[in-house]
């Protein structure tokens, strides 16, 4: 159930308008309109390990002129092929080819009306026409030409176009190769991208939109089949978000930022966080070049001080077929200031050595002992320019780790000197960590006050928590105070019982006021302020997702979405509770640096009248559970319903809320007697016991005589009731 934290849905969905193909623009516009299927020229075998494709192109002028499509001139398109693989939170670039020079256009119509510029084959493309060209023909290795002799920026090439590892070879050469082993990974998703590069489009001012890409899948021959339909006019970088959780399904922590230098002259940057626990996140960004003839020489990510990074790497695609570019990896520099990743030599040291040219893309990635905010990631082109550096908005290490004891020293820290970037701190290692979460166990539910969390009392001793709820079953409610929780009785019912991954009829109703922060049912994003974790990071349940919580975005920064105004009141459904003994349980969240509160109120009448019950006023990071016997309250009937209610009432205020795995459970309990010495009377020496059975499970002969809440425990409430009840000296 781990997520990483977004930081804002606003951004996703500017970035998301970004990726929406555009209407038909002024002047000749090409697109790719179709990727119909892909030719696989080495089904004998792999040639040293190697696999080699093309990919049939359909192209489109979705403009208000015709296009030049002249064969033997350099007034014609060039074509490239890409393919690429989505594994485990990364899009990588695992193959690309030479390009297809195009000679005449047929006037088809797979992009809508078609104004033909003449009949057949012709030298030019007309205003709404398309025109195919087969896989087969798109692996003609004569009519293949380098990438190093275009300027995408300005749809400029030579003609002829250079040979310089010849004109033919064998079946690998200069068509798309893809490496035979990344091509077998498990659970990948692959995707192919066609791209059309052309003076008259670039002229116009229409470069942005000219690369498509189509989902495929890999047969066991390495032979390929297409899938879905073609994303026009949208680069294979989106398939990250775009099917990041499987097929169709985005993942929006996915964040992508054009960058331009220019008119046509365009990067994209993308990049996604990952919470992998223990105080650690894993940074990976993706920067694709769409059509910058300047390149890219170095990538920086910056860090605050004091950032540990590890595991830095680096993922790029190599050249092939006598193209002249150095295929040596970027060097990696971590500063106290930045991550950064430079090309192996400057333009002026060697023009061809390895940069970030058009048409590719590379990954850059590490681990971090921060946690994401918004930051600039920096490009800086590889050619000489008066501007070299442009700046994508993405997510980068700054963030503030949990604290939740407040004792100004990080979580993980608190618990072990060794965590990342803990080494020297003091205080470090002071707090002990039982389940190893790198939470102190002070922050954690310890209900029965033994310094250890529940849930280690539990995986040592499977046994006390029977109805397998996290809870020790000495401080769930236990009306007969046999030590065994109501629930877990035989004469014990479940009237109701909610995980909250399916709608069960809750009602969320708001003040006027409320800005942010309404309930909803949905998955969690964590949030963080120097006092520790405002909005859990996952729901409570072991197996699900999905809890109510007061909007579960995480937002740009911690107070983005959490509540302002309010309230916003969660009701149930009605329950019948009306056999009596009607004990409610639940885990919540609730955390607030200004002293809000989450009111809890209680209804036997389908809400005609509704009775306080409790304040959690309390901040905590970390989930709590919480039972109580509603007969002390009202009088369950069959339409029995609860609310909470959530208000912020500060400014500058952070409040957050959030409830799971609600339980009503009915029984036949019997009272507490509050005579602890069972001699007839309530008086001092009884007042003596209540003493020692203060604050502590409400155990057999304590719940016995003083747990007249029936909530597990012996407090104050009940202590209330205990002296309108004394009867002696």
């Amino acid at each position: 159930m781990k997520k990483r934290q977004l930081w804002s849905f606003m951004v996703v969905g500017v970035i998301s308008a970004m990726a929406v193909p555009a209407t038909s623009l002024a002047g000749p516009d090409v697109i790719v309109g179709d990727l119909p299927d892909v030719w696989h020229w080495t089904s004998s075998g792999a040639i040293n390990g190697m696999r080699a494709y093309s990919v049939a192109t359909t192209s489109c002028n979705i403009g208000d002129q015709e296009f030049s499509w002249v064969e033997l001139t350099n007034k014609h398109p060039v074509i490239c092929q890409n393919m690429y693989r989505l594994s485990n939170g990364r899009i990588e670039q695992i193959g690309m080819s030479w390009l297809k020079h195009g000679f005449c256009a047929l006037q088809g119509t797979i992009c809508g009306s078609c104004t033909p510029a003449g009949s057949g084959c012709v030298d030019a493309l007309g205003v709404g026409c398309s025109d195919p060209y087969s896989s087969n023909l798109n692996g003609t290795q004569t009519r293949l030409g380098p990438r190093f002799e275009v300027d995408p920026t300005k749809g400029f090439f030579p003609f002829p176009f250079s040979n310089p590892g010849g004109t033919t070879g064998n079946n690998l050469f200069k068509r798309l190769q893809v490496p035979e082993s990344d091509l077998t990974t498990p659970s990948a998703l692959y995707f192919v991208e066609g791209q059309y590069i052309h003076q008259e489009d670039a002229s116009a001012g229409n470069g942005n939109n000219n690369a498509s890409y189509r989902r495929i899948t890999i047969n066991g021959s390495f032979s390929i089949t297409t899938q879905g339909s073609t994303e026009r006019e949208i680069p294979a970088i989106y398939a990250w978000r775009d099917h990041g959780n499987g097929v169709n399904n985005p993942d929006n922590s996915v964040l992508i930022v054009p960058v331009d230098f220019g008119t046509g002259d365009r990067f994209i940057a993308a990049s996604k966080v990952t919470d992998l626990g223990g105080g650690i996140w894993h940074y990976e960004y993706a920067v694709h070049n769409l059509n910058s003839d300047r390149a890219a020489g170095t990538v920086s990510v910056p860090i605050i001080p004091g950032t540990a990074v590890t595991n830095v790497g680096f993922h790029d695609i190599d050249y092939h077929s006598g193209e002249p570019y150095d295929n040596t990896d970027w060097s990696s520099t971590v500063t106290s200031s930045e991550v950064v990743w430079t090309s192996p030599q400057t333009f002026a040291q060697n023009p061809n050595s390895n940069a970030l040219r058009w048409g590719t893309m590379y990954n850059f990635y590490f681990d971090a002992n921060i946690p994401p905010v918004p930051g600039d990631l920096s490009i800086t082109s590889f050619k000489p320019s008066s501007s070299p550096t442009r700046t994508a908005t993405l997510e980068v290490p700054g963030g503030e780790s949990p604290d939740c004891n407040n004792n100004g020293i990080d979580d993980p820290c608190d618990t072990s000197c060794a965590a990342a970037g803990c080494s020297g701190v003091p205080g470090c290692g002071l707090s002990s960590d039982c389940n190893a979460n790198s939470v102190p166990d002070e922050c954690e539910a310890d209900c029965d006050h033994n310094g250890l969390a529940d849930t280690c009392d539990i995986a040592a001793t499977p046994s006390l928590d029977c109805n397998l709820n996290s809870i020790l079953d000495i401080c769930e409610p236990d009306c007969d105070h046999n030590g065994v929780p109501n629930d877990c009785e035989t004469n014990s019912n479940i009237a109701f019982s909610d995980d909250f991954e399916s709608d069960m009829g809750w009602t969320v109703t708001n003040d006027a006021s409320l800005t942010t922060g309404a309930w909803e049912r949905a998955d969690p994003e964590q949030t963080n302020r120097p006092g520790g974790i405002c909005q859990p990071p996952d729901d409570h349940s072991p197996s699900g997702t999905l809890c109510y919580v007061t909007e579960a975005a995480a937002g740009a920064s911690a107070g983005s979405f959490d509540v302002d105004g309010g309230p916003t009141v969660l009701t149930s459904p009605a329950i019948d509770a009306s056999s009596g003994g009607a004990t409610l349980e639940f885990w919540y969240w609730f955390f607030s640096e200004t002293g809000d509160a989450m009111t809890l109120e209680a209804s036997g009448n389908n809400g005609a009248n509704w009775t306080p019950v409790v304040i959690f006023s309390a901040s905590a990071s970390s989930w709590q559970s919480y039972s109580v016997l509603l007969d002390d309250y009202i009088t369950p009937g069959s339409q029995t319903r609860f609310r909470l209610s959530v208000v912020d009432v500060g400014s500058a205020s952070y409040t957050e809320a959030a409830i799971d795995d609600v339980v009503v459970s009915v029984a036949d309990c019997p009272p507490a007697t509050g005579d602890y010495d069972s001699d007839g009377h309530i008086d001092l020496r009884d007042y003596a016991a209540f003493q020692l059975c203060f604050e502590g499970p409400a155990g057999n002969q304590c719940g016995a005589a003083f747990d007249y809440q029936v909530d597990g425990t012996v407090d104050g409430t009940d202590f209330s009731v205990w002296t309108n009840g004394i009867t002696g000296p």
